[in-house]
Formats: structure tokens, C-alpha cells, sequence
């Protein structure tokens, strides 16, 4: 639905949509499947001077990215394998002074301020993983209830 409304529901066809259902489980296929559904979406959006739409789809693509791939975690937190979704979720934290510098740069659109307010309450837990070279276990139950939380309020 998210992508009708924003005019770019070709990158996210039924076919895709069969191959994403298809690669549950395997986080490399999915990466790589969101990343050229993203690229092939941002090039419409480009090619279409909307780069406010552009950058909601960006900050989209981050807070479904930290979503999944945390709530993945959480169900392995303990697994010494998950090496792998610790980084992949620190690398989505660290990323939030990016989502905070684009979020700022379209300030004064109304879909931004609401998605600015509920960024805003994450924002201090992300920032704390981010800055954490030691991130395991025992943080990740704080950061899945800002994420959750932060969800919640974006995803309606």
C-alpha cells in the first residue's frame, strides 16, 4: 500500500513480492532483493524531481531493515552464530545520524515532523548502541522495545 501511495509499487511487483516471501530466513537474498527494489524505486523517484518521497523512502528502508533484522536477533540473542545479525544491527544504529541529518533537511515537511517525533524518542538508545563496541546480549532488549516502539508509530 505504502508504495501505491508513494507511485512505486513496480519495484515491489508480484513476482517480487513471490521471491521476498520465498527467501524468508536467508537475510543475504533478502538484502540483496530490498536493496534493488530500493534502487529501482529511488530511480523512479529521482527521475520524478520527488525527493521528499525519496528520502521518506530511505528512512522506510532503515527502520524496516533495523526492525527485522533486530527482531532476528532477538530470537537468536544468545546463539554464539549471531555475530553476524550483531553487526547488521549495529551498523543500522550506527546509521541514525544519517536518518537524523536527512530528517532535518526536510524539517518543515509534515510527514517528516511526525516521523522526526517518533525518531526522536529512539534516538538516544540508537545512539547509545552505535557508540557501543561491546553490543550483545544485554543491550539488545533495550534497543527491540525503542525499535518496536518507534515501529509502532510509523508503521500504522
Amino acid at each position: 500500500r505504502i508504495a501505491e501511495q508513494l507511485g512505486v509499487a513496480t519495484a515491489f511487483d508480484q513476482e517480487f513480492n513471490k521471491k521476498l516471501i520465498a527467501s524468508l530466513g536467508k537475510a543475504d537474498t533478502q538484502d540483496v532483493m530490498i536493496d534493488l527494489a530500493y534502487k529501482k524505486a529511488e530511480r523512479h523517484m529521482r527521475s520524478n524531481e520527488r525527493m521528499a518521497l525519496a528520502g521518506l523512502m530511505v528512512l522506510g528502508g532503515w527502520l524496516e531493515g533495523l526492525y527485522v533484522s533486530t527482531e532476528m536477533l532477538f530470537s537468536k540473542k544468545d546463539d554464539p552464530k549471531a555475530k553476524g545479525l550483531y553487526m547488521e544491527v549495529w551498523n543500522y544504529a550506527s546509521a541514525h545520524q544519517h536518518v537524523r541529518k536527512l530528517l532535518n533537511e526536510y524539517k518543515d515537511n509534515a510527514d517528516y515532523k511526525a516521523l522526526n517525533e517518533a525518531f526522536t524518542a529512539a534516538e538516544a538508545v540508537l545512539d547509545n548502541v552505535a557508540h557501543n563496541n561491546n553490543f550483545g546480549p544485554k543491550d539488545i532488549e533495550v534497543l527491540r522495545t525503542a525499535v518496536m516502539a518507534l515501529h509502532a508509530k510509523v508503521v500504522k
